[in-house]
């Protein structure tokens, strides 16, 4: 209802496997062996052991290392339109949720401008 009020442009995004992109914490060593379809194909040879260095599925620290990571990425980030700056702003009360604000350092202007669920 907010959106219609505000006239916002609401859009979704699929992002079942973005996790996928996040770093591994660097003191977290995750070793694995290669799936069993690669050693039939010649790929990796039998007893061969692999270091992860991002998460994938089925890994227990995977969605917490993409949160981590999402959250670093999005707190950098900032852009420019019509000749304003603009950044995202972690909500308080719920922090899967981003408000998206005028870049300035005045609290009392950052009014939300949309929102990134």
């Amino acid at each position: 209802r907010l959106a219609l009020l505000r006239k916002w442009k609401i859009g979704a995004v699929d992002v079942s496997g973005a996790f996928m992109n996040a770093p591994l914490p660097q003191h977290m060593l995750v070793v694995v062996q290669p799936p069993k379809a690669f050693v039939e194909q010649g790929l990796a040879k039998p007893g061969e052991l692999w270091t992860l260095h991002k998460a994938v599925y089925g890994l227990k620290i995977s969605p917490r290392a993409w949160g981590i990571h999402r959250d670093d990425t999005f707190r950098s980030l900032k852009w420019s339109a019509g000749g304003i700056r603009y950044r995202l702003k972690q909500c308080d009360s719920d922090t899967q949720v981003w408000r998206i604000v005028e870049d300035t350092d005045d609290i009392n202007s950052q009014h939300t401008l949309g929102l990134l669920v």
